[in-house]
């Protein structure tokens, strides 16, 4: 099974139903009758939740929205329970082990609500008492009700994750949403020097408002022009995919980076983009790999001619790997489509018959290491440099990891000689 059908068959087929039996009180609920869109989600009757030793009852005020709850209701998630909804803030309805008086101001969140236990798009919800907090606060409900998840997310990001301190620096992407915008506000009242970024310089003023010490224009490449670049302590990414390998090459060393949002969107995953990467070298290899007649399209005896070939098709200069020290023979090449453009696939034999395959594709940044098994066939991929390149052959991890090695060291000449692996570049 492959890592996308193993990764689909986890997501559940409907809406978990978590309900108290028939025969009691009702309650109001907004419940996810399918995944779908916003008219699976219908108003109806359910049984009010009944109390229970270590949980608190919560007549329910106000809740928040949250970008999960919309991957849950799509059937996205790993768990969606009937009822959404992972926070909100209101009144304790019953608490039989005692933790908060009946009748006290809280707020609750995590704890399985909307995934595993029904959520708070209710009337009333159950949570663990450990996930409930006391509220001294005079905000109105519809205030409150948007702080919980918020606030104690971008706490654990900065605190805990990132274990920020006074006099520290710390870039945050995506500053000028309601996270961003919380995590700013702890972080400056922590005494962090705060470099926020917006994407448009409208916000920038909305920003040092906040008492950032600087701001800086959103891009891709942002490491490549911030003047801390390599000095800074800590980032807190919540563009995501486009941009989280930028964030790790503009960190000091052992700085560290957490990424906690996806304000970016999914474009530019470079997990994601490693496994389509592999996936596409893999089935070249299986292709072409088996050919006996035609199994390259320029070969080895026109090796000169085949570099230059790939040089002008990739837009990049491309230098045919020497494998003879792992008793590889190059057989020649091809090239081959992709929805990035041209790829390049150099084919190379041993004694015994057995191929191995190398596929490159160019205009990438970042670095990213990537180790797929498929039965007998084994596909390391490294992304350094503008170059993905996958190793593709019936061999265990450690030869492919010597292999791209050897086509690392050759691919990229000048850059510091380091261990390619499958999931990191230690040099």
């Amino acid at each position: 099974m492959s890592v996308a059908e193993s990764e689909q068959s986890a997501l559940p087929a409907a809406p978990a139903v978590v309900r108290e039996g028939p025969g009691g009180e009702t309650m109001r609920a907004i419940v996810l009758e399918k995944f779908g869109g916003l008219d699976s989600l219908v108003y109806t009757d359910i049984p009010k939740p009944l109390p229970k030793d270590g949980e608190v009852v919560i007549k329910v005020r106000g809740f928040g929205i949250n970008h999960a709850e919309l991957h849950m209701r799509r059937g996205e998630w790993a768990e969606a329970a009937e009822v959404s909804g992972i926070e909100c803030v209101g009144i304790v309805d019953a608490c039989p082990g005692g933790e908060f008086p009946v009748g006290a101001k809280v707020a609750a969140l995590m704890g399985g609500l909307g995934r595993t236990i029904n959520g708070s798009y209710a009337e009333y919800t159950r949570v663990r008492a450990a996930n409930v907090a006391l509220i001294e606060s005079d905000l109105p409900w519809s205030q409150l009700a948007a702080l919980p998840e918020t606030f104690a997310t971008a706490w654990t990001c900065l605190f805990r994750n990132l274990k920020l301190s006074a006099g520290q620096t710390i870039v945050i992407r995506g500053a000028t949403s309601s996270f961003g915008q919380a995590a700013v506000k702890m972080a400056v009242a922590a005494g962090a020097h705060v470099i926020a970024t917006a994407r448009k310089r409208e916000r920038f003023g909305m920003l040092e408002a906040l008492g950032v010490t600087r701001v800086e224009l959103e891009s891709r490449t942002l490491a490549a022009s911030i003047a801390e670049a390599k000095q800074i302590d800590a980032v807190l990414d919540l563009v995501g995919n486009s941009t989280i390998l930028d964030s790790l090459d503009m960190l000091r060393r052992d700085g560290t980076a957490c990424l906690a949002g996806w304000l970016g969107g999914a474009i530019g995953w470079p997990f994601a983009a490693a496994g389509s990467i592999t996936a596409d070298a893999i089935a070249a290899h299986q292709v072409f790999a088996v050919e006996v007649r035609h199994p390259v399209e320029v070969p080895a005896a026109q090796q000169t001619h085949l570099g230059q070939w790939l040089t002008n098709r990739l837009g990049r200069p491309l230098i045919i790997p020497d494998l003879t020290s792992f008793g590889l023979q190059l057989m020649g090449g091809r090239v081959l489509p992709s929805e990035a453009g041209p790829a390049a696939q150099l084919m190379y034999d041993d004694t015994g018959g057995n191929r191995f395959t190398v596929y490159v594709r160019v205009g990438f940044s970042g670095e990213t290491r990537h180790y797929e098994q498929h039965g007998q066939i084994g596909a390391l991929l490294w992304i350094d440099e503008g170059f993905a390149c996958v190793i593709v052959g019936r061999a265990d991890r450690d030869v492919l990891t010597r292999i791209a090695e050897r086509v690392y060291e050759q691919f990229l000449p000048n850059s510091p000689k380091g261990e390619v692996t499958g999931g990191e570049k230690k040099g």
